[in-house]
Formats: C-alpha cells, structure tokens, sequence
C-alpha cells in the first residue's frame, strides 16, 4: 500500500461505511469517522458495543468504503478497504489512545461510547467503480486524485460481467457478482 492511499484514508473530515457480517452471513453496514491507517497495511479504530463488534467476534473480515461525491455520478471518488481484523482490545494503551483522540473530536460522550479498540490488516484496496476508468493505467488515477491503485482494469471485467446474466436485473446481477 502507498502512502498515497495513507493520507486519503486519514484526510479529515470524512465519514466512511464500514460493513461486517456474522458467522451465518447476515450483513450490517455502519458509519465512522475514527477509522485511520497508522501504516501501510494497517487500520486502526474505535468501536462501541454494537452489531459491528459482534460480527468481528465471529468473523473478522470487514470492508471500509469512503466516498467523496461529485456533481456527476461519473465524478464521485471512492475506494473500497478490505479488511481483517488482528487485534481487538477492550482495555489499555490502544483503547485509551482511540478514547483519547475521540473525545477531542467528537467530545466526552462519544468517546464514552467506545467499547474496544480494533485493529485491521488491510488485505486489498479496490476503487468505486463509477471512479475506475476502463484501459487507464493504476498512474493515472492519482492525476486525477485518485489514490494510485492496482485494480482499475478488475473493475472493468467486473462491469462488463454484470452484463452478461441472463435472467437477473442488473442491480441483482451486481449484487450477486461482488458478494460471491
């Protein structure tokens, strides 16, 4: 990972969407602005005692995806962070640090919230599709502020695929594709 994609998930304010489901693959999707890479390869953030942190303690993968909208669908920037969690900790350094910087935030009573500190590797990085263009190489993306990303031509084969099932809407042809 770059440090380019470090500092676009760290840019300040923002609010991501991060999904998680259970052992039985029931999905929930929760919004946070406390997640932040403290490396490379690692994010780092604060949860309360919630769905999301139940799903981690039976399954430990996660997916993170900030959007940045634009005037036009074709405009909007994102990207989408997979994750595994590595670490979770209910007590000590971490958790005090990510109560620390929450309270600054967002004051007392969110940072009374958190429950435990969780820490994720971050296994791949993908682009929104609506921000991949078709052909381009992973450079240009970070012309157009995009972080440079090694997956834009996937998106396009993952686009095109969509087309191609006989009997299903798009939408659920979509959905489909990207959960199996």
């Amino acid at each position: 990972m770059s440090k380019e994609l470090m500092e676009y998930v760290n840019k300040q304010p923002r609010l991501g969407i991060l999904s998680t489901a259970d052992k039985n693959g029931k999905v929930d999707s929760g919004y946070f602005g406390s997640p932040r890479m403290i490396d490379e390869k690692t994010l780092f953030m604060g949860l309360g005692k919630n769905r999301t942190f139940a799903n981690l303690q039976e399954n430990p993968r996660a997916c993170f995806l900030i959007m940045e909208p634009g005037k036009k669908l074709p405009e909007w920037k994102g990207i989408r962070v997979y994750l595994k969690m590595t670490d979770c900790q209910t007590s000590g350094e971490k958790l005090d640090t990510i109560k620390g910087r929450i309270a600054e935030t967002g004051g007392e009573n969110a940072a009374k919230m958190i429950h435990a500190a969780i820490t994720f590797e971050i296994e791949e990085v993908r682009p929104l599709p609506t921000s991949a263009k078709a052909g381009k190489s992973p450079s240009d993306a970070s012309a157009s502020g995009q972080p440079a990303l090694p997956y834009q031509r996937r998106i396009a084969v993952y686009r095109l695929s969509v087309l191609r099932c006989p009997g299903r809407s798009p939408l659920r042809s979509c959905f489909y594709d990207f959960c199996n």
